[in-house]
Order: C-alpha cells, then sequence, then structure tokens
C-alpha cells in the first residue's frame, strides 16, 4: 500500500467501501499477506487521499468481514486464515453460544464483538469461536465445501 490511491468521488459507492474494496483486493491477491501489519489509519488516510473516519469504516468493515483484526494500541493486521472445526456433538451435550472473554479474545484474535461456542459433553468442555465451529449431530455425515460465507 504504498502508492497514492484515488478515491473516484462521483463514484455509486461510499468512499470507505471503496478503500476497504482496494485494501480487500490486496489481501484476496496476496500483496498483503496473512498476519501483515496495515499501516496506520493517518497513513492510509493520505493514501487514499480521505479522512481518518473513512479509514476507519473501512477497516470496520474490513473486521466484520474477518478479513483483518485490530487491537488497540497495536494497529490492524491482516488476520491468518483459518479452517473451521467439525464437532460431533453427542447426546446430552449442551452448547452455549456467548461472547468471548479477554483471554479468549487473545487467544483467538477476536474482536470484542465476536462469539465463542461452548460445547459441554460428559468428557469436558471445548470453547471455540464461533464462526469457525460446524456442528454435527451424532450419526450425521460432515459436511464439504467451505463453510458459509467464504
Amino acid at each position: 500500500m504504498r502508492r497514492r490511491r484515488r478515491i473516484d468521488p462521483l463514484a455509486d459507492r461510499p468512499a470507505y467501501k471503496q478503500v476497504a474494496d482496494d485494501i480487500r483486493d490486496q489481501i484476496r491477491l496476496g500483496i498483503l499477506a496473512a498476519g501483515a501489519e496495515l499501516p496506520g489509519e493517518t497513513r492510509i488516510a493520505a493514501e487514499y487521499e480521505v479522512g481518518v473516519n473513512t479509514v476507519r469504516s473501512a477497516l470496520q468493515l474490513l473486521r466484520s468481514e474477518r478479513l483483518v483484526v485490530t487491537e488497540r494500541g497495536v494497529g490492524s493486521r491482516v488476520r491468518d486464515r483459518e479452517e473451521r472445526s467439525t464437532m460431533t456433538i453427542p447426546p446430552g451435550a449442551r452448547v452455549t453460544i456467548r461472547p468471548a472473554d479477554d483471554d479468549e479474545r487473545r487467544r483467538f484474535g477476536l474482536d470484542v464483538h465476536e462469539p465463542v461456542a461452548v460445547v459441554e459433553t460428559v468428557e469436558g468442555v471445548e470453547v471455540l469461536p464461533a464462526y469457525r465451529v460446524v456442528l454435527v449431530a451424532e450419526g450425521e455425515p460432515e459436511p464439504e465445501g467451505p463453510p458459509p460465507g467464504e
């Protein structure tokens, strides 16, 4: 993201979506690799010739798409691509979706609003990011292909 990029002020898409589109394309093309740190908001704003609030909105959109993760005081980076986890749920198991606590957010690289799935069985408790979990009832075939939304 070193060259100056222009946002089309006459485009139908808002400026923040145009910034997000460009960063998303860089991620998908591998120009910005998994784990790569993004420049600071001020620098991105200068590169696109937009305001910092526009950049914040673009980054929020990319966070909601699970493409970037932002840590307060550290900055934003491209999220590592994670595979889904399939769990076979035995009879009597209890599955709860709840907000992640601070430790879980750090461990899984989650944003504040992202939930975890807590699966309680007689064998113990397992906690995973909810977006990665595909629950399969015992005796049912495991789904094939990428999870919905990918």
